[in-house]
């Protein structure tokens, strides 16, 4: 059957004409002149299926390239499947689809580069938290305990920051930042769409309140859901929270520390009830009293009741809830709230 009149002149002149010439499109535009020839040969039945089917194929050459609309090459080519190669090495990571899933993070990673955590994780949170070797292994020997981790267990660090715990855990580690983990098995991705196949990993750990951190509970849903679909059956998942009891109990507004090089950093923080949120910032004072830099963050604090619901919704249950990396029980004064559960 052949096509329309119009439906083959549109293929003709787009094989005459094409997409616009620029710097670097002469392969798109040498595959857009194949894909009205195939349309040419196919037939449709109508000039708005042909140009459906001419844009449907052209978005799935352009996929496959990894090019975008213009021909320009996508800015997201440092978050190729090729970050995951840590993963692939210890099997995490499977399959077209994981690579399907791999390709797509550079889109993802764009729509979340102007949220305030990105600029904040990047460029002020070295500055202004620091941990010691010590207390980075004691948390880990504790992880390995409460997640009872046997030795090869396929471990995700969610939010692995600057990877202090990939070492201690052997696991692999997934942050949006990746200029202090060279060297480390991390990845770059986002944390609701987790490069991964499903069923891939023995536990997941989020330490350090690194949960919490995004615009609303219905995200943080979806990261738990995304957590349940690569554990596989039985699997684990370890979260390290703020206690929001013991946070208000003792509610202080304004604290203040001085720094080793002299830098003073004054800590205002504010608590909306009505939203559940934690906003903190920091203003950093050099020993001549001049004003250096500003930051700040907005950590959403669970209960235990409405964390335990979340869990819960996602397909994961609560097992056990620690008040510490001692491993003492939950109470309303314990300074941490770390909950175990596990995939139903």
């Amino acid at each position: 059957m052949r096509p329309p009149a119009r439906a083959q002149r549109r293929c003709a002149r787009h094989a005459a004409v094409g997409a616009p010439r620029r710097a670097g499109n002469g392969g798109r535009f040498r595959r857009h002149r194949a894909l009205a020839a195939r349309l040419s040969r196919r037939g449709h039945r109508s000039p708005a299926a042909a140009a459906q089917r001419r844009s449907a194929l052209c978005r799935a050459a352009d996929r496959r390239r990894g090019v975008r609309r213009g021909g320009v090459q996508s800015d997201g080519g440092e978050h190729r499947a090729d970050d995951l190669r840590a993963c692939a090495a210890r099997g995490i990571s499977g399959g077209r689809s994981a690579a399907g899933r791999a390709r797509g993070q550079h889109r993802r990673l764009r729509a979340v580069k102007t949220a305030w955590y990105v600029d904040f994780f990047a460029r002020d949170y070295a500055r202004l938290y620091s941990f010691e070797p010590e207390r980075s292994a004691r948390e880990a020997a504790f992880v390995r305990r409460a997640l009872e981790l046997r030795p090869g267990a396929r471990v995700l660090d969610l939010c692995c920051g600057r990877g202090r715990h990939l070492r201690e855990l052997q696991a692999v580690g997934i942050d949006l930042h990746l200029d202090s983990l060279r060297g480390l098995p991390a990845a770059c991705a986002e944390m609701r769409f987790l490069p991964l196949r499903s069923g891939a990993l023995d536990a997941v750990v989020s330490l350090f309140s690194s949960f919490g951190y995004l615009e609303s509970d219905g995200e943080d849903v979806r990261v738990l859901r995304e957590i349940a679909r690569v554990l596989r059956p039985g699997g684990g998942v370890l979260l390290d929270l703020l206690n929001r009891e013991h946070a208000l109990a003792g509610f202080v507004p304004s604290v203040q520390r001085v720094e080793e090089d002299g830098t003073l950093v004054v800590e205002q923080r504010r608590f909306d009830a009505l939203t559940g949120r934690l906003t903190t910032s920091f203003v950093l004072v050099s020993p001549s009293g001049e004003r250096i830099d500003s930051a700040g963050h907005s950590l959403r604090l669970y209960t235990l009741t409405e964390l335990a619901r979340m869990l819960a919704a996602a397909g994961l249950r609560l097992t056990r809830v620690y008040g510490g990396f001692e491993g003492e029980d939950y109470a309303l004064e314990s300074v941490r709230m770390i909950a175990v559960a596990r995939v139903t």
